[in-house]
């Protein structure tokens, strides 16, 4: 497995610039100032969102510092708020961001993401509804996994033994509300007062999500071995890798062969396969080196291609393939993992 620097760091720089596009200030649309004119509320942007979360991610295990430091100054500069349940996951870089400054605005901005997450609307369970304005009490696999990351990472850094039940909650209970049995994968999401699973089963990047949750409180929470969440990482694990292509990637939905693979949700996996510490076993170490040669030998000048468009709602999964945030993000962060790893 060859890692060429230059290669390496045209695949930074493109994120670099990814997350300077997503984080600039959008005029409203003509659509909106219409809507405006009738009195409707223009939605305020989300600068924290799970897009922006997952270029952060890839840029703090790239090591860039630095570009994660200035996108959250200028955002807290701004006074930008927490807006909804996927910021979590920028809420898990910011508090590795000051688990290695120790800057107090970084813990601050943290405890104000943990209060906001606290008073989200949850369902009867706990579990944190992904779209409260939808009003259907629904559970995402997004949600969990992302709002899992969080809590594990809160909990460590300030010793919030809450915020690590919290973490636990959202896994287990996705264990216990979203996953079908044969074949061992997540539904898209559940809605508990309907005893119903909902959505596409094995949805690429829903097994990213649950898998990431999963994988970061196995590596927050190492020192505490819990052998539950231990139990549901390694079978979902397993049950993934059935589904990895020839090329190391993995389906946008893994029950039918014939369906195209989707970067974004390939790189989530594999970066799991990493940050639960069990890659000792070879049939992971040798599908994370089959993922990692082709989403980076596939990556032109700098740009991760092949990422599945954004998930509109259950069962809406718009086939369009291209370079997007989530798969850029996702991708770098999976790719510099494996290098620290190679180069060790």
């Amino acid at each position: 497995m060859e890692i060429l620097k230059d290669r390496f760091l045209e695949i930074t720089e493109q994120t670099k610039k990814d997350l300077q596009a997503y984080g600039r200030e959008e005029a409203p649309s003509l659509l909106a100032r219409i809507r405006s004119l009738f009195g409707r509320k223009i939605p305020k942007k989300d600068f924290f969102n799970w897009p922006a979360g997952l270029l952060l991610l890839g840029l703090w295990e790239a090591g860039e510092t630095e570009s994660v430091r200035g996108y959250f100054d200028e955002c807290l500069k701004k006074q930008e708020g927490f807006l909804r349940v996927d910021d979590a996951l920028s809420g898990y870089v910011l508090v590795q961001l000051y688990k290695e400054t120790g800057e107090e605005t970084y813990a601050e901005a943290a405890h104000r993401l943990y209060a906001f997450l606290q008073e989200a609307p949850a369902n009867a369970e706990g579990s944190l509804i992904y779209n409260p304005q939808a009003r259907n009490n629904a559970i995402f696999a997004d949600g969990a996994g992302m709002a899992a990351m969080f809590f594990a990472g809160y909990g460590m850094a300030f010793q919030k033994e809450e915020a690590l039940r919290r973490a636990r909650g959202e896994l287990l209970a996705f264990r216990a509300h979203g996953m079908e049995e044969d074949p061992f994968l997540p539904c898209h999401g559940f809605i508990l007062n309907e005893n119903a699973k909902k959505g596409v089963i094995g949805w690429g990047r829903a097994v990213g999500w649950i898998l990431m949750g999963l994988s970061v409180y196995l590596q927050e929470a190492a020192a505490v071995p819990d052998e539950e969440i231990g139990a549901f990482y390694r079978a979902l694990c397993e049950s993934a890798l059935t589904y990895e292509k020839d090329n190391g990637l993995y389906p946008w939905q893994m029950k039918k062969d014939e369906e195209k693979t989707d970067t974004s949700a390939s790189a989530m996996i594999g970066l799991s396969y990493l940050y639960g510490g069990r890659v000792t076993d070879p049939r992971f170490q040798e599908a994370a080196d089959r993922c990692f040669t082709t989403l980076y030998d596939e990556a032109t000048d700098g740009v991760v291609n092949g990422a599945l468009a954004e998930c509109l709602d259950f069962n809406n999964h718009p086939q369009n393939y291209g370079h997007y945030p989530w798969g850029q993000g996702a991708a770098l962060a999976f790719l510099s993992v494996k290098r620290k790893m190679h180069l060790r």
